[in-house]
């Protein structure tokens, strides 16, 4: 990129340079050639099963050299006599001559960059991971380009919403192309400052992605770090500490085992989602003069996260839609598509969209229905069309305009759209994922909160036996009731603080399940006489009850272990009560962050996320028992010792979403 000069982010050593072109073959193979070649004859398709391309960070790209010739095989007219209307304004015909650039520049890049990617991909015998978000095209299309497309989570995200710039669009994109796996890159930044991300936080943020349609994780991130680089190693600015260096690490194989499980169950079949929503882009391209488009943002700032998320929560899992994908409508099963903050539409997607509600899907706009056509040529006739088109459709009843809110929207899609899932009592807290394989309904359900959350769930028009199964724990759930009715099947629950659930509705399920029956039952206090040993600072010290050991001023800046052991005494009463109890649980009100439970020198299992409970039966014995809990903390307190010398961290660049400055 001459004109623009601008340089690669942040090079490898000897990668440092003018970035390509990304609009041109060419340039992109001249890229490859040098740098991707190489690298894929000395490894060969055996080491790689695919090459990545991370988010397109480009700025100023919003030309090409080749744009004159293409624009006017593309739209045909000539650009230079219109080229002023890009950043200043050219009497009725502005926008549309914006359109027309924008779009021709789109499409160079998912052709030219994009798809010709995957195939260099293909040549070398391997596939393709594409983050297509910060691209200036059409975000499905760059998106459905790869053989895995791939979003992307960053930030405190360990909550339940739909993260539109990166997830919904790339699974969106995964669902209308038939891409079977949809991955993100994750817990990126997931705690501002680093080394304070629990393994309960992981998990919460594994469990967003998924109810997000994402179906694989891509840990971010593992950073290699030698044997001597100390107890921080090399830690990677942007990424959760996921490796060896963690002072959890050692309960990491319990998140590993979670994540590739849900993953397993969420590859299998298809995702049903009962509604489609239209992007405006070409409002976008219309809209914006000459300047950095990142569309995934673009779209996001017009429809905003309080809308789709609304959308979201009131009950309709959702795929956006591209013009593409809309001329291919009656391969997909949506029941409606909906319009929002949409002006502009091009005059084939409107005839498109007429034989789709005369087929029977339900056409909803919110506040208005399109108003213009776009693109130069043809432009008042196609107008007039759209127009005719949308006023047919209105006065046949064939299309709702519904009030210009989030709940005149939600009322329509109630009215019109038969539900998938009800989720009665937690909608902002519980979401959920439907995915069907042959005859089998898979459900996924995630509690994304710290509370735990009584919830009434209604399976629509499911009527097959089912089971449900925690994941983390591969046991079957205890529920309060289950209530088929002749149509669907509703379920009443307990949700633990961030559990997750897999509800399978399959002819080969037996239909029983176990009963949560809620007793209250007897609590045994395990108050004094704990001692707190630290074997690698050689502390040890008596305590009434355990407490974090950053209390003892030899210990507030260390990471590692301690271990509190107690003992307690079962008498004759007490064993005879253990002895007809289904289960015994150690109980936790706290836990600073993950610990492995030991009784009477057996390993019982690792607590490492709310309840924080853990069942010890068949552990004990009668007569005294010896408890211990070997406690894992945190990081942070030894990456902010004083007396630690000042480590050099490399700069880190100031743009969005950057900062600049240590991270740790």
């Amino acid at each position: 990129s001459n004109d623009k000069r601008q340089t690669v982010l942040k090079p490898l050593p000897g990668g440092d340079g003018l970035i390509i072109d990304h609009d041109r073959r060419d340039a992109l193979r001249l890229f490859l050639e040098s740098a991707g070649d190489p690298i894929a004859e000395r490894l060969g398709p055996e080491l790689v099963r695919s090459y990545f391309c991370d988010s397109i960070e480009v700025f100023g790209q919003n030309w090409t050299d080749i744009v004159y010739d293409e624009f006017r095989k593309r739209r045909g007219y000539e650009l230079r006599p219109y080229v002023y209307a890009l950043w200043g304004e050219l009497r009725g015909m502005t926008d549309l001559v914006r359109y027309d650039f924008q779009r021709t520049l789109g499409e160079l890049t998912v052709e030219n960059f994009f798809r010709e990617l995957t195939a260099w991909c293909h040549e070398k015998g391997c596939t393709s991971r594409i983050q297509a978000h910060g691209t200036w095209g059409d975000i499905l299309l760059a998106y459905a380009a790869a053989d895995v497309p791939e979003g992307e989570t960053f930030s405190a995200f360990d909550r339940y919403e739909v993260n539109m710039i990166h997830r919904r669009l790339a699974a969106s994109a995964g669902h209308l192309y038939h891409k079977p796996v949809v991955s993100n890159e994750s817990f990126t930044w997931l705690r501002f400052p680093r080394f304070i991300v629990t393994p309960e936080d992981v998990k919460a943020a594994a469990d967003s992605i998924f109810l997000d349609g994402m179906n694989q994780l891509v840990n971010h991130g593992y950073a290699y770090s030698p044997a001597d680089s100390g107890r921080l190693g090399w830690p990677f600015y942007a990424s959760t500490q996921l490796n060896h260096k963690n002072t959890w690490w050692p309960f990491y194989r319990h998140l590993g085992t979670y994540i590739n499980r849900v993953s397993d169950f969420l590859q299998r079949g298809t995702v049903c989602a009962p509604l489609a929503v239209y992007l405006p882009q070409a409002d976008v391209w219309a809209e914006n003069p000459l300047s950095d488009i990142h569309m995934a943002m673009k779209l996001e700032k017009r429809l905003t996260t309080r809308l789709v998320d609304g959308i979201q929560k009131a009950g309709f899992w959702f795929d956006f839609i591209n013009d593409d994908a809309l001329a291919r409508f009656g391969g997909y099963e949506y029941r409606a598509l909906l319009l929002l903050e949409c002006d502009r539409m091009p005059v084939e997607t409107a005839r498109q969209l007429r034989g789709i509600a005369e087929a029977g899907c339900k056409l909803i706009c919110k506040g208005h229905t399109p108003r213009r056509s776009c693109g130069l040529i043809g432009y008042e006739e196609n107008n007039a069309e759209v127009a005719a088109i949308f006023g047919e459709l209105c006065a046949r009843g064939l299309c709702t305009v519904t009030e210009d809110s989030l709940e005149g929207v939600t009322d329509a899609l109630r009215a019109q759209v038969p539900a998938d899932v009800r989720v009665e009592r937690n909608p902002d807290w519980i979401g959920y994922v439907h995915r069907r394989d042959g005859d089998t309904d898979i459900y996924f359900l995630a509690n994304v909160s710290p509370e735990p959350r009584r919830e009434r769930l209604t399976f629509c028009a499911q009527q097959k036996p089912f089971a449900a199964f925690d994941p983390m724990t591969a046991r079957e759930k205890p529920l309060l009731s289950a209530e088929p009715d002749g149509r669907d099947t509703s379920v009443t629950l307990t949700f633990e603080p961030f559990q997750s659930l897999l509800f399978v509705f399959s002819p080969e399920m037996d239909g029983a399940h176990p009963l949560d029956r809620g007793r209250e039952t007897p609590l045994m206090e395990l108050s004094g006489g704990w001692r707190l040993d630290v074997e690698e600072r050689g502390f040890s010290k008596e305590l009434d009850a355990p407490r974090g050991w950053e209390r003892e001023d030899a210990l507030r800046y260390y990471s590692g272990e301690g271990v509190y052991t107690t003992s307690f005494w079962l008498d004759a009463a007490a064993w005879d009560a253990v002895e007809r109890a289904e289960e015994v649980r150690l109980c936790l009100e706290r836990l600073g962050v993950a610990a492995r439970v030991l009784v009477n020198g057996a390993d019982a299992g690792d607590i490492f996320m709310r309840p924080y409970r853990l069942d010890i039966r068949r552990f004990l014995r009668p007569g005294e028992n010896v408890l211990e809990l070997r406690v894992r903390n945190l990081l942070i307190n030894h990456a902010i010792d004083p007396s630690l010398p000042e480590k050099d961290y490399p700069p880190v660049i100031g743009e969005w979403p950057y900062t600049t400055g240590r991270l740790n």
